[in-house]
């Protein structure tokens, strides 16, 4: 048995693109736990049926500031991936 003809060939520099490609994809699926999270924790406060409104609006005010937190991340992480495409197409 032969191997195949085009086979393409991984490079360290390749190697390391797809780790960092890798890495992000995985930061991205954490930040999607995180807001899955916070929307259960509001269906949570709804569930109960019992909370005040001050409650109600400080678990507001509690995923509020998550998610503004995240989306910051998701912002850094479209810096990243934009670096990670430079390298890229400056190896190649």
């Amino acid at each position: 048995m032969s191997t195949p003809e085009n086979t393409p060939s991984i490079t360290p520099q390749s190697q390391a693109i797809a780790n960092l490609i890798e890495s992000l994809a995985m930061q991205h699926a954490s930040l999607a736990k995180f807001i899955d999270n916070e929307g259960s924790k509001i269906q949570a406060v709804l569930d109960m049926g019992c909370c005040t409104v001050d409650e109600m609006l400080s678990v507001n005010q509690s995923v509020s500031d998550t998610l503004n937190k995240v989306i910051k991340l998701e912002m850094v992480l479209d810096l990243k991936l934009e670096e990670i495409r430079k390298l890229s197409e400056s190896i190649n």
